[in-house]
């Protein structure tokens, strides 16, 4: 599933547009939780400060290879060892993880596609029971310097 504008721009503006620290206070995301999965790994802008926060592995897809090779490199120059990196179609194979085998799965920037319900229910067959799915989205209200075309 290649989501409409899945372009990525260059990684340092990409990274510029978020607050990851308060992203991720907000939502939660804590050494309280053990495996998690992540749809879209892109730059691995949001996979690397998650897998330095929880204390169990962080398994990440994305279908570009560029993106795949980038943030396996990352992850290994931050030391991180449990970051399990797959070049993978979630919505077509899933997320390279057992059903009900997650803490947490991450939705951040990817439900723009044409068809976000086949994708949120792969996030749901692979959470525990008391899983959390963990999403973030472009707002529709404002100008944003990338994202779905505004209606």
């Amino acid at each position: 599933m290649k989501v409409s504008d899945s372009g990525m721009p260059e990684e340092a503006y990409w990274e510029s547009l978020f607050d990851i620290p308060l992203i991720l206070d907000r939502l939660g995301i804590t050494a309280a939780l053990g495996d998690v999965a992540e749809v879209g790994c892109g730059y691995g802008t949001f996979t690397i400060p998650v897998a330095a926060r929880i204390r169990g592995q962080l398994t990440t897809c994305d279908i570009e290879p560029a993106m795949v090779e980038r943030t396996r490199k990352r992850a290994a120059a931050a030391g991180l060892h449990n970051v399990r990196v797959i070049q993978a179609d979630a919505e077509e194979g899933g997320f390279g993880t057992e059903e009900s085998s997650q803490d947490g799965c991450l939705l951040f920037n990817i439900l723009h596609g044409a068809e976000p319900l086949p994708l949120l229910a792969a996030a749901a067959r692979v959470l525990r029971p008391g899983g959390r799915a963990f999403v973030i989205h472009w707002r529709g209200d404002i100008e944003t310097p990338r994202g779905p075309e505004r209606a």
